[in-house]
């Protein structure tokens, strides 16, 4: 951090930390920030890891560049970073006076990377080294995303060479670029995404890769890495290293028979290295090593991810064995968990598992779920239809308005009774507190995902923030039930369902959800009302959309659309009705913007006003939606028309981004000069998820 020099003859100006303080209210500005990093050093020192503080990420989630457009801005972006790496160290890096520990790079086995890094002939030539280490400010993201395909970019004649033998040398100037991040201010680095292989390279000597590794570079540097991130591979290669780096047991006096062992020889000596302690006056934590008196403190690393597939090898095998994780994230491992309790769970806040496919071997067993007391988020398949129901507090109410099913499956929570001997560990369970969870993700068939759903708001209305639930494959029609929300859930601010249970989505249940800033309805596939008369009620009328009775429910079920709720929703920030089964149409889109309808002559002949919609003389103002939504997405709708479209984004007036289908690619020109250059039209034939 630069210090601001104050002396008595000068006006006393803030500090550098309130400076930074104020700076984070401008990070949805970029152009304010842009302006101030011009005004003094200082600001330019303060604003640049916060303007850039995730420029990977960025490229990577930008809704409309094409994907060979992401690969080409990330290729120059990693050329730019290693041609700027090589500047001299700037007055920020605290490793600065450690002569053990430079912030300058490990040297790159030329003629290797610094060929790939040329790039096209067409390309501008690199700049000279920059006054400021730019690579400095992005050590902490560990490995570079995608960079093997940043690497083709760089060299297209790399693919074509591929049959050559060039892709080992290409394998070896990635493992020698990455390990070139890591040497530079790697007492920084604060996450670190590597495979098991190069943390080998961390953890022991491997003189045939031709790396140089200086005095100081290697695990025990790495005194503030928090995150691990570790690619397991599907073959369990063996390993000949003998020369051990590290100081533990496992480095001294082990030699690892595959690169598995690799993960779990790098945790246990980090955690017996790197305890935490008291943080300083910016919330960074000031790490010390283990002294061996009183009562050891968390270790440092308290997050781990594991992605991959090995069918040999399972994640619960390394987490058994190491000391409880905040953070255990699998939601990038292919294959089945088993024996998920094994995971210690005494600081345990957050467990995620896939949720891409079902695996039936992920298991989570709800004693375990329940002795996870400081749990905050959970991503897990639904386990049966009751996995929340024992957290929720019988004494709060749920409303008036409530479905004979809801109260049915309500009333099977029945309060504990006076235990016996036997039930002892019962009795334990349930003297625990409730988890305090504020973010769940569920996988599962909707007779127990919809059950879960309801019992998770209800269970934690107080906390939750986030709640996402996706189908398992299509049911019979008379098998879904109906979603409802009847009680108060202040604090929900992302809601995300997708499957064919959203068709039966009570929308009205949204006007209990007012702090709501995301809100995601994704129809997975067409479903219509049932085509029968049932009672004194057609239900194939469109104004009565139903579905069958089921036993104990209401004669005719209906589905609550009620759009003007949507339009109350003054936060929302972010609505997405996917599926061509909410027949978005002119009128729909009045309700959620307020606005008056006028035709136009040149609009697409088949997507034409009504006569009795020219004839309204209904008095419209905006809604509380259109003043704050900034992204609507309908790509499956084809019923609203242009003459609907045009006053609907000029209505919206911070709408940013609107997603439709390609259908409406004639309507695109229009919609954006009626917007001006602050909207952006995408045009797609299928959702991006």
């Amino acid at each position: 951090m630069v210090a601001i020099a104050t002396t008595p003859k000068t006006a006393p100006t803030l500090p550098p930390e309130c400076i930074e303080m104020i700076l984070q209210y401008l990070w949805d500005d970029p152009s304010t920030l842009h302006q101030l990093s011009l005004c003094s050093r200082t600001l330019f020192s303060l604003i640049i890891p916060i303007l850039y503080k995730s420029p990977f990420r960025l490229i990577a989630d930008h809704r409309t560049w094409s994907e060979t457009s992401k690969n080409q801005r990330t290729a120059r972006l990693i050329r730019l970073l290693f041609a700027c790496s090589v500047a001299p160290a700037s007055s920020l890096d605290g490793d600065r006076a450690d002569p053990a520990v430079s912030s300058f790079p490990v040297a790159a086995s030329p003629p290797t990377v610094e060929d790939l890094f040329k790039g096209p002939a067409n390309w501008p030539e690199l700049p000279s080294p920059l006054t400021t280490d730019y690579l400095f400010h992005y050590t902490h993201q560990g490995q570079i995303p995608k960079i093997f395909r940043a690497f083709q970019v760089l060299s297209p004649s790399l693919e074509r060479m591929r049959k050559d033998r060039v892709g080992l040398a290409v394998a070896h100037a990635t493992t020698t670029l990455i390990l070139a991040l890591f040497g530079h201010s790697p007492s920084r680095i604060q996450t670190l995404s590597m495979t098991a292989h190069q943390l080998g390279c961390i953890l022991f000597d491997e003189p045939e890769q031709g790396i140089s590794w200086r005095k100081g570079v290697g695990l025990e540097s790495l005194r503030m890495l928090k995150r691990l991130e570790v690619d397991i591979p599907a073959i369990s290669a063996p390993t000949t290293w003998r020369n051990a780096r590290g100081r533990s047991e496992w480095a001294s006096d082990q030699s690892p028979t595959t690169e598995l062992s690799f993960p779990l020889m790098f945790i246990q000596e980090h955690q017996g290295l790197f305890r935490q302690s008291p943080v300083d006056h910016f919330g960074n934590p000031i790490t010390t090593t283990n002294s061996g008196n009183g009562p050891l403190p968390p270790p440092v690393l308290q997050e781990l991810v594991i992605r991959g597939t090995n069918r040999e090898w399972t994640p619960t095998q390394l987490l058994s064995k190491i000391e409880p994780m905040e953070l255990v994230d699998l939601s990038a491992w292919n294959v089945d968990v088993p024996a998920l309790d094994q995971i210690p769970q005494q600081r345990l806040r957050s467990l995620r598992t896939n949720l891409a496919r079902r695996l039936d071997s992920v298991k989570v067993p709800l004693e375990y779920l329940k002795r996870c007391s400081q749990l905050e988020e959970i991503w897990m398949p639904t386990q049966e239809a009751s996995t929340f129901r024992w957290a929720i507090d019988l004494n709060r109410s749920i409303g008036e308005y409530v479905s004979e099913a809801r109260l049915r499956r309500r009333r099977g929570q029945v309060p504990p009774q006076s235990p016996t001997p036997a039930e002892s560990e019962d009795v334990s369970l349930a003297l625990l507190p409730i988890p305090p969870l504020s973010m769940i993700q569920l996988y599962g068939g909707p007779r127990d995902l919809v059950p879960s759903l309801e019992d998770a708001l209800d269970a934690f209305r107080d906390n939750i923030e986030e709640l996402s639930g996706f189908e398992d494959g299509y049911s019979r029609r008379e098998e879904y039930p109906r979603m409802q929300i009847t009680w108060s859930v202040p604090n929900l601010s992302y809601l995300d369902l997708r499957g064919r249970f959203v068709f039966f989505f009570d929308l009205r249940g949204l006007r209990h959800c007012p702090g709501l800033r995301t809100l995601k309805l994704h129809i997975e596939s067409y479903i219509a009302a049932p085509h029968r008369r049932r009672g004194n009620v057609d239900v194939n009328d469109d104004s009565q959309d139903g579905q069958d009775v089921q036993d104990g429910e209401d004669p005719v079920w209906m589905t609550g659309r009620d759009y003007s709720v949507i339009a109350d929703l003054s936060r929302l920030e972010e609505l997405q009705l996917r599926g061509t089964s909410w027949n978005i149409d002119n009128e729909i889109l009045q309700t959620l913007g307020g606005f008056s309808l006028v035709t136009a002559d040149h609009d697409h002949p088949n997507l034409v006003v009504s006569e009795l919609e020219e004839r309204s003389e209904k008095v419209y103002k905006p809604t509380p939606l259109a003043s704050n939504l900034k992204y609507f997405g309908i790509a499956e709708a084809h019923k609203p028309s242009r003459a609907a479209l045009v006053p609907f984004v000029t209505t919206m007036s911070r709408l940013k981004v609107i997603s439709l289908g390609t259908t409406y690619s004639y309507a695109k020109e229009s919609l954006q000069e009626a917007a001006g250059p602050r909207l952006v039209v995408e045009c797609t034939s299928s959702p991006a998820y």
